[in-house]
C-alpha cells in the first residue's frame, strides 16, 4: 500500500471533568487543553515531542486553605486504552500510536487512577482569593510509523478531582 509522505497530527483533549469531594466555598475550573503535535513526516526516524499546559483555578471562601488538586486523563477514545493511546485519521481507519506522560523524560504515561498514574498539586488558596495550579502534559508520536497523510485526532476525559 502507498503511503503519503506527510502525516499531520494533532490530540484535542477536548471534554472536562470537575469531580471529587465538594468543599463548602471552595471551586477549582479549568478549560479544554490541546497537545498540538503539528505536521510530522510519514515514516519520521526520531519521536515527536510535544507539550501544553493544564491551567485549574481555585478559589475559596471560609473553607480549609490547603486544596489538594488531582488530574487524571482517561483512555483514548479509539483504542480505549491509556496504554497505547491512538489518534484516528479524520475521516479514515488509519491510526497513529502516540500516549501522554506525567514527565519530561516521557516514562510514566498519564492515566487515571489516582495515586498510581495521575498528577496532584498541594495549592494554598487564602480567604477570598484564587490560585492557579498549572499541569504540564508531555505528549509522543513513537518514531517510523506507516500512516497516510492527513489530520489525526482523539479525544480525552480530563478530570479533576480536588
Amino acid at each position: 500500500m502507498n503511503k503519503a509522505a506527510i502525516g499531520c497530527g494533532l490530540v484535542l483533549c477536548g471534554l472536562f471533568c470537575l469531580t471529587g469531594p465538594v468543599q463548602a466555598g471552595t471551586t477549582c475550573n479549568g478549560s479544554a487543553v490541546q497537545l498540538a503535535f503539528g505536521s510530522v513526516p510519514s515514516h519520521h526516524s526520531q519521536a515527536s515531542d510535544t507539550s501544553a499546559v493544564l491551567n485549574v483555578t481555585c478559589s475559596r471562601e471560609g473553607s480549609p486553605r490547603k486544596i489538594i488538586v488531582s488530574v487524571g486523563i482517561g483512555p483514548s477514545s479509539h483504542s480505549g486504552s491509556i496504554t497505547d493511546r491512538r489518534m484516528r485519521l479524520d475521516g479514515g481507519a488509519d491510526t497513529l500510536a502516540y500516549n501522554i506522560y506525567r514527565d519530561l523524560s516521557m516514562t510514566s504515561v498519564w492515566g487515571e487512577t489516582a495515586g498510581v498514574d495521575t498528577v496532584e498539586q498541594e495549592v494554598v488558596v487564602p480567604n477570598k482569593s484564587s490560585v492557579t495550579a498549572q499541569f504540564v502534559l508531555f505528549g509522543r508520536i513513537p518514531p517510523r510509523q506507516d500512516v497516510f497523510a492527513g489530520r489525526y485526532s482523539d479525544s480525552l476525559l480530563l478530570r479533576v478531582n480536588f
